[in-house]
């Protein structure tokens, strides 16, 4: 049997592999290929056979059919402050849950449009404003707030 090859798009492999922080070792070894192989499918030189496209479809959590076509002109990744301070290095993990996150929040307001979405203040760089901003609108008192010390036993 004749080994079927998929005429992927090498820029939209590239868009989601940056997107979700993958470095082209990681999904190399998830397609069971050498990085320079897999580079040569981002660069078009070579396609994927569908088994290969299918282990880096789910690694980066979108459908084989995703990469047939042009990569799209924004991101589907919602963005977020990083307090942890890794900026915009945000590990693939991170980026695949909040995708999730958000693909779960669409379809929960899909099955019940009477839900109410919670508006929030904007987020700074200051996480202690951004706490005290938060508790404020959920009414918290400072009574209801623990100390750090016993936060995280």
């Amino acid at each position: 049997m004749a080994t079927v090859r998929m005429p992927i798009n090498g820029g939209t492999l590239r868009w989601a592999r940056e997107l979700s922080s993958y470095e082209p070792s990681d999904l190399a070894r998830s397609a069971g290929v050498t990085p320079e192989r897999f580079m040569s499918f981002e660069s078009e030189q070579e396609q994927p056979t569908y088994v290969q496209l299918a282990h880096l479809a789910h690694k980066l959590d979108r459908p084989p059919a995703f990469f047939l076509v042009d990569p799209p002109t924004r991101s589907d990744i919602p963005t977020t402050i990083d307090y942890r301070g890794a900026g915009s290095n945000a590990v693939p993990k991170l980026t695949r849950e909040l995708k999730r996150a958000a693909e779960h929040r669409l379809a929960l307001l899909d099955l019940d449009p009477s839900l109410q979405t919670a508006t929030l203040p904007a987020l700074t760089n200051d996480p202690a404003k951004a706490a005290r901003d938060l508790r404020e609108r959920m009414g918290l008192q400072p009574q209801d707030v623990p100390p750090l010390s016993e936060i995280g036993r």
